[in-house]
């Protein structure tokens, strides 16, 4: 899988979770990772920016969100950032970091959010461990005490 990154973009936004952080613009740094099967591949044989995924589109659509419609987390602006990402063509994941640095947090150097988001249909199911229920050697979903109260133990055949 090949990749486009776009890195250090940095604008100004009235976001965050208390009316003081939302009437003063502040500046967020955004860095966006786009991967893809076939875009870069396809413009390294043919040097046309049609055949690869233009960033300049992508470094319109971080502008829109950070400069727009105020959000409360970061989170909320890197989600809205990679929904609009994977509609472009040829992009199949999108990876969006935003920092922000208020001086009500220093010395932090900058609070940060980091998202990864595979398009829709795509996404991979939960690992074992966070999806269904464990199980003990005989199939039976157990709970840390033991097996499930809800689940009856399978009995001898009949």
């Amino acid at each position: 899988m090949d990749r486009i990154q776009l890195a250090g973009m940095v604008f100004s936004g009235h976001h965050g979770v208390t009316q003081a952080e939302q009437a003063r613009a502040q500046e967020f740094s955004v860095d966006i990772e786009l991967e893809t099967r076939t875009k870069v591949a396809r413009a390294g044989r043919t040097d046309r920016i049609d055949d690869t995924v233009d960033y300049r589109k992508v470094h319109a659509i971080a502008k829109l969100v950070i400069e727009g419609e105020p959000a409360h987390l970061i989170e909320a602006l890197a989600d809205r950032i990679a929904r609009l990402a994977l509609k472009m063509a040829g992009v199949d994941a999108v990876t969006v970091r935003i920092a922000k640095r208020p001086p009500r947090l220093r010395p932090v150097y900058a609070p940060a959010v980091a998202i990864r988001r595979p398009p829709r249909g795509r996404a991979r199911p939960l690992p074992p461990s966070l999806g269904s229920p464990p199980t003990d050697p005989g199939g039976t979903p157990s709970t840390p005490d033991g097996p499930s109260p809800t689940t009856k133990k399978p009995g001898p055949p009949r």
